[in-house]
Protein backbone atom coordinates (compact mmCIF):
# COMPACT_ATOMS: atom_id res chain seq x y z
CA UNK A 1 0.00 0.00 0.00
CA UNK A 2 1.20 3.52 -0.84
CA UNK A 3 -0.10 7.00 -0.05
CA UNK A 4 -2.25 7.01 -3.20
CA UNK A 5 -4.06 3.90 -1.93
CA UNK A 6 -4.54 5.53 1.47
CA UNK A 7 -5.89 8.70 -0.17
CA UNK A 8 -8.34 6.68 -2.25
CA UNK A 9 -9.65 4.68 0.72
CA UNK A 10 -10.08 7.76 2.92
CA UNK A 11 -11.51 9.97 0.19
CA UNK A 12 -8.89 12.71 0.53
CA UNK A 13 -6.13 14.03 -1.69
CA UNK A 14 -2.63 12.58 -1.87
CA UNK A 15 -1.37 15.97 -0.66
CA UNK A 16 -3.48 15.65 2.50
CA UNK A 17 -2.06 12.20 3.26
CA UNK A 18 1.43 13.52 2.62
CA UNK A 19 0.82 16.38 5.09
CA UNK A 20 -0.46 13.87 7.67
CA UNK A 21 2.75 11.85 7.35
CA UNK A 22 4.93 14.93 7.78
CA UNK A 23 5.46 15.57 11.55
CA UNK A 24 5.93 19.29 10.85
CA UNK A 25 2.64 19.57 8.91
CA UNK A 26 0.41 16.96 10.54
CA UNK A 27 -1.45 19.56 12.62
CA UNK A 28 -2.55 21.31 9.40
CA UNK A 29 -4.84 18.34 8.69
CA UNK A 30 -8.29 18.50 10.32
CA UNK A 31 -8.77 16.23 13.33
CA UNK A 32 -11.55 14.14 11.76
CA UNK A 33 -9.43 13.62 8.62
CA UNK A 34 -6.45 12.62 10.74
CA UNK A 35 -8.61 9.99 12.43
CA UNK A 36 -9.72 8.57 9.06
CA UNK A 37 -6.17 8.38 7.71
CA UNK A 38 -4.85 6.89 10.96
CA UNK A 39 -7.58 4.23 10.90
CA UNK A 40 -6.63 3.11 7.37
CA UNK A 41 -2.90 3.14 8.17
CA UNK A 42 -3.46 0.91 11.21
CA UNK A 43 -5.84 -1.42 9.36
CA UNK A 44 -3.38 -2.09 6.53
CA UNK A 45 -0.19 -1.82 8.67
CA UNK A 46 1.20 0.88 6.42
CA UNK A 47 4.79 1.93 7.11
CA UNK A 48 6.05 5.04 5.30
CA UNK A 49 9.16 4.78 3.18
CA UNK A 50 11.30 7.14 5.22
CA UNK A 51 14.15 7.11 2.72
CA UNK A 52 11.84 8.35 0.00
CA UNK A 53 10.40 10.95 2.35
CA UNK A 54 13.86 12.17 3.23
CA UNK A 55 14.84 12.48 -0.44
CA UNK A 56 11.66 14.34 -1.33
CA UNK A 57 11.89 16.78 1.60
CA UNK A 58 15.69 16.86 1.87
CA UNK A 59 15.57 15.84 5.52
CA UNK A 60 16.42 12.55 7.21
CA UNK A 61 14.18 12.68 10.29
CA UNK A 62 17.22 11.69 12.33
CA UNK A 63 18.94 13.44 15.20
CA UNK A 64 22.59 12.74 15.98
CA UNK A 65 23.72 12.51 19.62
CA UNK A 66 27.48 13.12 19.85
CA UNK A 67 29.51 11.69 22.76
CA UNK A 68 33.04 10.37 23.24
CA UNK A 69 33.60 6.64 22.78
CA UNK A 70 34.10 6.02 26.49
CA UNK A 71 32.67 3.61 29.07
CA UNK A 72 32.09 6.64 31.32
CA UNK A 73 29.14 7.56 29.08
CA UNK A 74 27.21 4.41 30.04
CA UNK A 75 28.51 4.23 33.63
CA UNK A 76 27.79 7.83 34.58
CA UNK A 77 24.45 8.76 36.21
CA UNK A 78 24.91 12.20 34.63
CA UNK A 79 24.84 10.83 31.07
CA UNK A 80 22.17 8.33 32.04
CA UNK A 81 19.82 11.17 33.03
CA UNK A 82 20.51 13.26 29.93
CA UNK A 83 20.13 10.33 27.53
CA UNK A 84 16.88 9.24 29.21
CA UNK A 85 15.53 12.76 28.65
CA UNK A 86 16.66 12.78 25.02
CA UNK A 87 14.94 9.45 24.36
CA UNK A 88 11.79 10.67 26.12
CA UNK A 89 11.82 13.81 23.99
CA UNK A 90 12.21 11.88 20.73
CA UNK A 91 9.61 9.24 21.63
CA UNK A 92 6.49 11.11 20.44
CA UNK A 93 8.22 12.54 17.37
CA UNK A 94 8.77 11.02 13.94
CA UNK A 95 12.53 11.20 14.42
CA UNK A 96 15.15 8.53 14.90
CA UNK A 97 18.14 8.90 17.21
CA UNK A 98 21.63 8.04 16.02
CA UNK A 99 24.36 7.76 18.63
CA UNK A 100 27.61 9.15 17.19
CA UNK A 101 30.58 8.14 19.35
CA UNK A 102 33.95 9.75 18.64
CA UNK A 103 37.20 8.01 19.53
CA UNK A 104 39.83 9.95 21.47
CA UNK A 105 42.37 9.52 18.68
CA UNK A 106 39.90 10.89 16.10
CA UNK A 107 38.88 14.02 18.00
CA UNK A 108 41.34 16.39 16.35
CA UNK A 109 40.79 15.05 12.84
CA UNK A 110 37.05 14.44 12.44
CA UNK A 111 35.14 17.22 10.73
CA UNK A 112 31.54 18.26 10.37
CA UNK A 113 31.28 17.36 6.68
CA UNK A 114 32.30 13.75 7.38
CA UNK A 115 29.93 13.46 10.35
CA UNK A 116 26.94 14.71 8.33
CA UNK A 117 27.80 12.62 5.26
CA UNK A 118 28.45 9.40 7.16
CA UNK A 119 25.49 9.58 9.54
CA UNK A 120 22.82 11.42 7.49
CA UNK A 121 21.40 13.46 10.36
CA UNK A 122 19.35 16.68 10.35
CA UNK A 123 20.97 18.12 13.46
CA UNK A 124 23.30 17.33 16.35
CA UNK A 125 23.11 17.27 20.14
CA UNK A 126 26.52 17.43 21.84
CA UNK A 127 26.62 15.93 25.34
CA UNK A 128 30.31 16.65 25.96
CA UNK A 129 31.09 19.40 23.50
CA UNK A 130 34.34 20.34 25.25
CA UNK A 131 35.75 17.10 23.84
CA UNK A 132 34.57 18.03 20.33
CA UNK A 133 35.57 21.69 20.13
CA UNK A 134 36.70 21.44 16.51
CA UNK A 135 33.25 20.20 15.45
CA UNK A 136 31.48 22.83 17.55
CA UNK A 137 33.71 25.55 16.06
CA UNK A 138 32.57 24.43 12.60
CA UNK A 139 28.93 24.42 13.70
CA UNK A 140 29.25 27.97 15.00
CA UNK A 141 30.45 29.13 11.60
CA UNK A 142 27.66 27.36 9.69
CA UNK A 143 24.07 28.50 10.05
CA UNK A 144 22.81 25.55 7.98
CA UNK A 145 23.65 22.90 10.60
CA UNK A 146 21.24 22.89 13.57
CA UNK A 147 23.01 21.95 16.80
CA UNK A 148 22.37 22.08 20.54
CA UNK A 149 25.01 21.84 23.27
CA UNK A 150 24.27 20.57 26.77
CA UNK A 151 26.00 22.20 29.76
CA UNK A 152 29.49 23.74 29.92
CA UNK A 153 27.89 27.11 29.30
CA UNK A 154 30.04 29.98 28.08
CA UNK A 155 28.76 33.41 26.95
CA UNK A 156 31.09 33.15 23.96
CA UNK A 157 29.25 30.11 22.53
CA UNK A 158 27.32 31.16 19.43
CA UNK A 159 25.04 28.14 18.99
CA UNK A 160 22.07 26.90 20.99
CA UNK A 161 22.73 25.53 24.46
CA UNK A 162 20.75 23.95 27.31
CA UNK A 163 22.48 24.26 30.67
CA UNK A 164 22.08 24.25 34.43
CA UNK A 165 23.42 27.17 36.45
CA UNK A 166 26.46 26.08 38.48
CA UNK A 167 27.21 28.95 40.84
CA UNK A 168 23.90 28.94 42.67
CA UNK A 169 24.18 25.15 43.14
CA UNK A 170 27.63 25.42 44.71
CA UNK A 171 26.51 28.36 46.83
CA UNK A 172 23.65 26.23 48.20
CA UNK A 173 26.08 23.46 49.12
CA UNK A 174 28.49 25.80 50.91
CA UNK A 175 25.66 27.60 52.71
CA UNK A 176 24.30 24.24 53.91
CA UNK A 177 27.70 23.07 55.16
CA UNK A 178 28.54 26.33 56.98
CA UNK A 179 25.08 26.43 58.55
CA UNK A 180 25.92 23.07 60.15
CA UNK A 181 29.12 24.49 61.60
CA UNK A 182 31.72 23.10 59.17
CA UNK A 183 34.77 25.35 58.73
CA UNK A 184 37.39 22.96 57.32
CA UNK A 185 35.80 22.24 53.93
CA UNK A 186 37.64 20.52 51.09
CA UNK A 187 36.84 19.56 47.52
CA UNK A 188 37.29 16.59 45.23
CA UNK A 189 37.59 18.39 41.89
CA UNK A 190 36.94 17.04 38.42
CA UNK A 191 39.38 17.43 35.50
CA UNK A 192 38.92 21.02 34.34
CA UNK A 193 40.31 20.43 30.83
CA UNK A 194 37.25 18.30 30.06
CA UNK A 195 34.57 20.55 31.49
CA UNK A 196 33.85 24.24 31.91
CA UNK A 197 31.33 23.19 34.55
CA UNK A 198 34.14 21.66 36.62
CA UNK A 199 36.10 24.89 36.36
CA UNK A 200 33.09 27.01 37.30
CA UNK A 201 32.19 24.81 40.29
CA UNK A 202 35.71 25.17 41.68
CA UNK A 203 35.62 28.93 41.09
CA UNK A 204 32.25 29.15 42.85
CA UNK A 205 33.60 27.05 45.72
CA UNK A 206 36.50 29.46 46.23
CA UNK A 207 34.32 32.57 46.08
CA UNK A 208 31.78 31.00 48.47
CA UNK A 209 34.61 30.32 50.91
CA UNK A 210 35.56 33.99 50.98
CA UNK A 211 31.97 35.11 51.50
CA UNK A 212 31.00 32.45 54.05
CA UNK A 213 34.09 32.45 56.21
CA UNK A 214 35.92 29.23 55.37
CA UNK A 215 39.33 29.23 53.74
CA UNK A 216 39.95 27.11 50.63
CA UNK A 217 43.32 25.52 51.43
CA UNK A 218 45.51 23.60 48.97
CA UNK A 219 45.87 20.55 51.29
CA UNK A 220 42.08 20.23 51.16
CA UNK A 221 41.92 20.16 47.34
CA UNK A 222 42.39 16.99 45.29
CA UNK A 223 41.77 16.67 41.55
CA UNK A 224 40.42 13.39 40.14
CA UNK A 225 41.52 12.25 36.66
CA UNK A 226 37.96 11.38 35.57
CA UNK A 227 34.36 12.07 36.62
CA UNK A 228 33.53 8.54 37.74
CA UNK A 229 33.24 6.48 40.92
CA UNK A 230 36.53 4.61 40.68
CA UNK A 231 38.44 7.89 40.32
CA UNK A 232 36.74 9.26 43.43
CA UNK A 233 37.50 6.05 45.31
CA UNK A 234 41.20 5.97 44.40
CA UNK A 235 41.71 9.68 45.03
CA UNK A 236 39.97 9.49 48.41
CA UNK A 237 42.13 6.50 49.39
CA UNK A 238 45.23 8.54 48.56
CA UNK A 239 43.91 11.43 50.65
CA UNK A 240 43.20 9.12 53.61
CA UNK A 241 46.72 7.66 53.37
CA UNK A 242 48.27 11.13 53.39
CA UNK A 243 46.08 12.28 56.28
CA UNK A 244 45.07 15.87 57.08
CA UNK A 245 41.41 15.36 56.24
CA UNK A 246 38.87 18.20 56.41
CA UNK A 247 35.53 18.08 58.23
CA UNK A 248 33.47 18.18 55.02
CA UNK A 249 34.15 17.51 51.34
CA UNK A 250 32.27 18.86 48.33
CA UNK A 251 32.64 16.47 45.37
CA UNK A 252 32.34 17.81 41.82
CA UNK A 253 29.79 15.12 40.91
CA UNK A 254 27.96 12.16 42.44
CA UNK A 255 30.25 9.52 40.97
CA UNK A 256 33.23 11.04 42.79
CA UNK A 257 31.18 11.38 45.98
CA UNK A 258 30.01 7.75 45.92
CA UNK A 259 33.59 6.58 45.35
CA UNK A 260 34.81 8.79 48.20
CA UNK A 261 32.20 7.40 50.60
CA UNK A 262 33.23 3.84 49.69
CA UNK A 263 36.88 4.63 50.44
CA UNK A 264 35.99 6.29 53.74
CA UNK A 265 33.77 3.39 54.78
CA UNK A 266 36.61 0.94 54.08
CA UNK A 267 38.92 3.05 56.24
CA UNK A 268 36.39 3.06 59.12
CA UNK A 269 35.93 6.82 58.77
CA UNK A 270 32.27 7.54 59.44
CA UNK A 271 30.14 9.74 57.18
CA UNK A 272 28.94 12.25 58.31
CA UNK A 273 30.16 11.88 61.91
CA UNK A 274 33.85 12.18 60.95
CA UNK A 275 33.52 13.76 57.50
CA UNK A 276 30.45 15.12 55.70
CA UNK A 277 30.21 14.40 51.96
CA UNK A 278 28.17 16.30 49.36
CA UNK A 279 27.83 15.42 45.66
CA UNK A 280 26.47 17.11 42.55
CA UNK A 281 23.84 16.00 39.97
CA UNK A 282 21.63 13.93 42.33
CA UNK A 283 21.64 10.54 40.64
CA UNK A 284 19.06 7.83 41.56
CA UNK A 285 21.78 5.90 43.45
CA UNK A 286 22.09 8.64 46.04
CA UNK A 287 19.17 7.33 48.07
CA UNK A 288 20.78 3.90 48.45
CA UNK A 289 24.38 4.87 49.30
CA UNK A 290 25.56 4.31 52.87
CA UNK A 291 24.69 6.90 54.08
CA UNK A 292 22.28 8.42 51.51
CA UNK A 293 24.07 11.22 49.67
CA UNK A 294 23.27 14.92 49.95
CA UNK A 295 23.58 16.42 46.48
CA UNK A 296 22.60 19.23 44.14
CA UNK A 297 20.01 18.11 41.63
CA UNK A 298 20.36 19.07 38.00
CA UNK A 299 17.08 18.35 36.15
CA UNK A 300 18.96 16.17 33.66
CA UNK A 301 15.98 14.43 32.04
CA UNK A 302 14.18 17.74 31.56
CA UNK A 303 17.36 19.18 30.04
CA UNK A 304 17.74 16.26 27.62
CA UNK A 305 14.12 16.62 26.56
CA UNK A 306 14.52 20.39 26.12
CA UNK A 307 17.58 19.81 23.93
CA UNK A 308 15.49 17.63 21.59
CA UNK A 309 12.63 20.14 21.47
CA UNK A 310 15.05 22.97 20.73
CA UNK A 311 16.83 21.05 17.99
CA UNK A 312 13.57 20.05 16.28
CA UNK A 313 12.51 23.72 16.24
CA UNK A 314 15.81 24.61 14.59
CA UNK A 315 15.56 21.77 12.06
CA UNK A 316 11.99 22.76 11.11
CA UNK A 317 13.01 26.44 11.03
CA UNK A 318 10.34 27.20 13.60
CA UNK A 319 13.15 28.95 15.50
CA UNK A 320 16.32 30.68 14.35
CA UNK A 321 19.55 31.83 15.93
CA UNK A 322 21.15 30.72 19.19
CA UNK A 323 18.66 29.62 21.83
CA UNK A 324 19.81 29.56 25.45
CA UNK A 325 17.77 27.62 28.00
CA UNK A 326 18.89 27.90 31.63
CA UNK A 327 17.76 25.48 34.35
CA UNK A 328 18.14 26.05 38.09
CA UNK A 329 19.69 23.48 40.47
CA UNK A 330 18.13 22.30 43.74
CA UNK A 331 19.85 21.14 46.93
CA UNK A 332 18.61 17.72 48.10
CA UNK A 333 19.58 17.13 51.74
CA UNK A 334 20.06 13.54 52.92
CA UNK A 335 22.16 11.91 55.64
CA UNK A 336 25.74 12.35 54.33
CA UNK A 337 25.91 16.04 55.30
Amino acid sequence: MNIRDIAKKTGVSVATVSRFLDPQKKDLVRAETREKIDRIIRKYHYSPNRTAQALSRQINNTIGMVTPLSPDVVKSPYFEGLIAGIIEGIGPLAYDLKWIMIRNEDREYCNLHEILREHSVDGLIFLTWRLSTNLVDEVQHRTDVPAVLINDYSPSVRCSIVYCENRSGVKKICSHLTSKGYKRIGMLKGPEYISLDARERFSAFKSSGKKMGFRVRDPFLYECPRFEEEAGYQTMKLWVDKGNLPDAIFCANDGLAIGAIRALNESKIKVPKDIAIVGYDDSPRNETTNPPLTSVRQPLEAMGKAAVETLVKLVSKEAKGAIRLKFEPELIVRESA
